[in-house]
């Protein structure tokens, strides 16, 4: 599995796409496994974790209607494609917003919303998650969609 991964971020490392990447409330070890390889810059240009409702609002420009949607995944890829643009070239940006398990009780399911875009395309997916599973379970499935994802995407 690990000879896996490897491959797949060598794909994305190698692509010729340049990246800004935000994700809020999961999807952190996505940004570990885009790091850790030797090549990131290749790629990533920035990273950004909007972690509280105030950061997530100054990121997009107001308050989405719900933290964790498929919108708000949307939105925050756009914001983070307009920020690749500024940067470089063949700019895409990437999100992920999830809801994993939690200490307080949240009446919702825990889930998360992936997206990609660039001038011209757009991939989203979202997923539930099993709530038996601890956080750290939930993150690493969702971290490792989202690196599947940006591999799919880059391979267009």
């Amino acid at each position: 599995m690990e000879e896996l991964m490897n491959q797949l971020i060598e794909s994305i490392h190698t692509s010729g796409f340049h990246a800004c990447v935000v994700v809020s409330g999961g999807g952190i070890g996505a940004i570990q496994d885009l790091l850790c390889r030797s090549g990131a810059s290749r790629f990533v240009l920035d990273l950004q974790v909007p972690y509280s409702r105030e950061s997530m609002n100054l990121y997009l420009g107001a308050a989405p209607d719900a933290y964790c949607s498929e919108e708000t995944a949307r939105l925050l890829a756009k914001a983070a494609l307009n920020r690749a643009e500024r940067i470089s070239t063949n700019p895409i940006g990437i999100a992920c917003t999830a809801a994993l398990r939690t200490l307080e009780e949240r009446g919702d399911t825990d889930r998360a919303h992936l997206c990609i875009c660039s001038s011209g395309q757009v991939l989203a997916e979202s997923m539930e998650l099993d709530a038996s599973l601890s956080r750290e379970q939930q993150d690493q499935l969702v971290s490792r969609a989202l690196i599947e994802l940006i591999a799919r995407f880059v391979s267009l």
